[in-house]
């Protein structure tokens, strides 16, 4: 059964949830197939699930929107595989900053995910680029 639309939005809202929620390195983790795995990020910066944690509690109200639709690329039958791109729009205050001063950007997303017996898990996470809107609080500078 091929990798659905409806499949790769509920990973990234449930790993979300628990990224926004300061769900802790293993709750994070416990959505990779590797144990070892990274986070990718521009300018070939990568994160343990350790750092990813520590990043996100310097900020509050984060939200994230998926896009209309993603672009799923099935890859294997055997583990079921598929390649997911999407542009994510993600929010966050950073902590102690006055309501407002929302960051506020476009990422690009590419994953490859695997239907294993506990669902889809990420096999490979890599943001491709971090795009700041015009209303982003100027404090968003990459």
């Amino acid at each position: 059964m091929p990798i659905t639309h409806d499949e790769i939005v509920d990973l990234n809202q449930r790993f979300h949830h628990v990224v926004f929620s300061h769900g802790d390195a293993a709750a994070q983790g416990a959505f990779f197939l590797h144990p070892d795995s990274r986070l990718c990020v521009p300018h070939g910066r990568e994160y343990t699930f350790q750092e990813h944690y520590e990043l996100h509690l310097e900020f509050e109200d984060e939200r994230c929107v998926d896009p209309p639709q993603w672009d799923i690329t099935q890859l294997r039958t055997d583990p079921e595989r598929a390649r997911a791109i999407g542009n994510v729009y993600w929010e966050g205050r950073p902590v102690n900053e006055p309501p407002g001063s929302l960051l506020k950007i476009m990422v690009c997303e590419e994953w490859i995910v695997e239907r294993t017996s506990d669902g889809l898990k990420f096999v490979l996470y890599q943001s491709t680029s971090h795009t700041p809107l015009p209303d982003s609080s100027p404090l968003t500078q990459f």
